[in-house]
């Protein structure tokens, strides 16, 4: 096995901290094969964002796998309930950190009782808290965001998430999509 995919809940880290690794998936992935494969980290969430990730099992598999998320090779989806009405669709092209960073969405519904919309994204680059920052810059900040935006409370947590990935399988050179079935109930 080259590489498996995992759904990583929110609070899980994408890897271990310098505190430790106990709380990361790649640990949680090495217990579950009882510590048979390796495990390595490709690619990251944050750790409020729950969803898909993919963790490869040997060098050579993590190695393929990072080059295709650096070259943009594997597509990630995203969905967020973000507050306000927020456009039917549209992009944010603003540098993050002095690095090209844009984000792209489409608004699926709209919730007026509760003033929130859900939205499907997808980025370009993935640097820090891109989507996070992105749509608080735009006045739709993510629902649930401890960090970012203002008048975004609520008790279900952050909701963003990672639910679909897309690619040409290094392995059998052939696409495939994984997919959450249902990220977000509807608003209504």
């Amino acid at each position: 096995m080259g590489y498996s995919l995992w759904y990583k809940t929110a609070g899980v880290m994408s890897q271990g901290s310098r505190f430790g690794d106990h709380l990361a998936l790649p640990r949680i992935a090495e217990l579950a094969f009882d510590h048979k494969r390796e495990v390595f980290t490709v690619h990251r969430l944050d750790r409020e964002t729950r969803g898909l990730m993919l963790l490869a099992h040997n060098r050579k598999m993590a190695a393929e796998l990072s080059r295709l998320f650096q070259e943009g090779a594997i597509e990630k989806g995203y969905q967020a309930v973000v507050l306000g009405e927020a456009p039917l669709e549209g992009h944010i092209d603003r540098p993050l950190d002095g690095k090209a960073a844009v984000t792209h969405f489409t608004r699926l519904e709209y919730d007026a009782g509760r003033n929130t919309s859900l939205l499907e994204i997808r980025i370009e680059h993935g640097r820090l808290h891109q989507i996070r920052r992105h749509l608080e810059q735009i006045g739709h900040p993510v629902m649930g965001d401890p960090r970012y935006g203002k008048g975004n409370k609520n008790r279900e947590g952050l909701l963003l998430v990672a639910h679909r990935l897309n690619f040409i399988c290094p392995m059998r050179r052939q696409p495939v999509e994984w997919a959450l079935p249902q990220p977000f109930v509807p608003l209504s």
